[in-house]
């Protein structure tokens, strides 16, 4: 509704003035990602009723290296984004990697114009205008600049049979020494 997309643009508009100011954004704590996501994609059926929003997690994750209030943000941006331009399923997936753990949100849409991937991330980049939806254009902005900040690393995609895929993977926490 309007007061969460309110919400969500506020939330946005605050990271960007500290990525503006040099603020850094958060320490890698550790964070039980398939809890949190089933915590997350709970909270996007609620938000986005008519849509099907699936989870699938691998098993064997390891704990990630984040800030859980900014991965948050993250996953409402993406999940929100592929309610926007896909037509009825958003499905995301968490699956271990060499580094951590890739966690893919995919929807069932029409997917990038052909030159639109390397402007997904552009601030205020709302895509073409044959596909174009109401928003800001700042949610993939913020998302990147987020998981960056985490050490992470995030990439954008056409699906292999259509809509578009946003991948965001994080490094597993590495334990201080201090640290059981």
């Amino acid at each position: 509704d309007l007061s969460d997309r309110l919400l969500r643009i506020v939330q946005d508009l605050l990271v960007i003035a500290r990525i503006e100011r040099g603020v850094p954004l958060g320490d890698g704590e550790p964070i039980v990602l398939d809890h949190f996501l089933e915590r997350a994609v709970t909270a996007a059926r609620r938000l986005h009723p008519l849509t099907s929003v699936e989870l699938t997690v691998e098993p064997g994750l390891p704990l990630v290296s984040g800030d859980e209030g900014y991965l948050e943000q993250v996953m409402r941006n993406l999940v929100s984004n592929a309610v926007k331009y896909g037509r009825s399923r958003v499905a995301v997936t968490a699956r271990p990697t060499a580094v951590g753990v890739a966690v893919a949100v995919a929807d069932d849409g029409p997917g990038f114009a052909p030159g639109e991937l390397d402007r997904v991330w552009e601030l205020f980049w709302r895509g073409s205008r044959e596909g174009r939806k109401p928003g800001a254009g700042i949610g993939l902005y913020v998302s990147r600049r987020l998981v960056e900040a985490m050490g992470g690393e995030i990439e954008a995609a056409n699906g292999p049979t259509g809509g578009a895929v946003l991948t965001v993977t994080l490094r597993a926490h590495a334990p201080l020494p201090d640290e059981p």
